[in-house]
């Protein structure tokens, strides 16, 4: 039997066979199928049974598919080493089926002829499938620290665990507080608002996918802020371009009319020299004139 930690003997882990793992793979997703027919068929929700219902089967989904993979990896390739390798190995190959798992339920979801039963029952396996991979990567992080502990041997063992909890806290915590707990807070207060049916859940719930958390980055706090004052930016640079080319384009056209304006007036010039010249002209015709007038009489 197991041990107060789940953990199994090496001489036993190894030794599962390929029908046991896939059997118990497919009691997880049984499980998980019994889920979303509840969320599906089953419209009455209580205080309490329903939301830890709901933790239980997501957890025994999560263990069961982590234990299932963890037989098959045993028994086929790590049939003697059951450390930190195995473990990585483990959390890598549930993390990229868990991930193929999630991608091709957001492809379902962006059917627009689902209705809101399908579509919760979509965030119910997705938040199971995330729990899974919180497990893997879980374990693979406890085994290495026990075998950095047990190889490591500048300080006690205590002091090794307590300095390498420190510095996997300080590297996780701050990121999860910045980018993953609000999320998690935004899709919470949906969920308890569409269990509750009333006006209430209804007003929470997104109207478009843009407004939807699941589907917004993962940008929260100074990030956000920076990302908004890069994106002013860029549209201050763009008026200021636009702008400049409005203002190049006045200049150019002024260029143009004074040009014009100073060939204006070299034919104003040029029209009261004719003016002039024709003036005199007339003159002399009309002295002509007088003179043949003479010469006639």
């Amino acid at each position: 039997m197991p041990n107060q930690e789940g953990e199994e003997p090496e001489d036993v882990t190894t030794k599962h066979t390929d029908l046991q793992s896939f059997t118990l793979i497919a009691v997880g997703w049984f499980l998980g199928m019994v889920e979303i027919l509840r969320v599906l068929y089953i419209k009455t929700t209580f205080k309490r049974l329903t939301p830890q219902m709901k933790n239980i089967i997501g957890m025994t989904f999560s263990w069961c598919i982590f234990f299932g993979s963890d037989w098959l990896l045993s028994y086929h390739f790590f049939t003697s080493e059951q450390g930190m390798t195995k473990q990585v190995a483990l959390a890598l190959v549930v993390t990229l089926i868990a991930l193929a798992m999630i991608f091709t339920l957001e492809v379902v979801q962006d059917f627009k002829h689902l209705d809101d039963g399908i579509e919760t029952a979509i965030h119910a396996i997705i938040n199971a499938i995330g729990i899974l991979i919180g497990f893997a990567w879980e374990k693979a992080f406890d085994v290495a620290v026990a075998e950095i502990t047990d190889t490591v041997h500048v300080l006690p063992a205590p002091f090794t665990k307590m300095l390498l909890a420190i510095i996997l806290a300080g590297m996780v915590v701050p990121a999860w507080y910045r980018h993953i707990l609000p999320n998690i807070i935004l899709m919470e207060q949906e969920e308890e608002g569409e269990e509750e049916g009333g006006e209430e859940g209804k007003d929470k719930r997104p109207e478009t996918r843009e407004q939807d958390p699941l589907f917004q980055p993962l940008l929260c706090g100074e990030t956000r802020q920076e990302e908004e004052e890069l994106r002013a930016a860029l549209e201050r640079s763009n008026e200021e371009s636009e702008l400049k080319a409005k203002l190049e384009n006045y200049y150019n056209k002024i260029s143009d009319l004074e040009q014009q304006a100073a060939k204006a007036g070299e034919l104003e010039f040029k029209n009261r020299q004719l003016e002039e010249s024709i003036d005199g002209i007339s003159k002399e015709l009309g002295e002509l004139q007088k003179l043949a007038d003479m010469l006639t009489n």
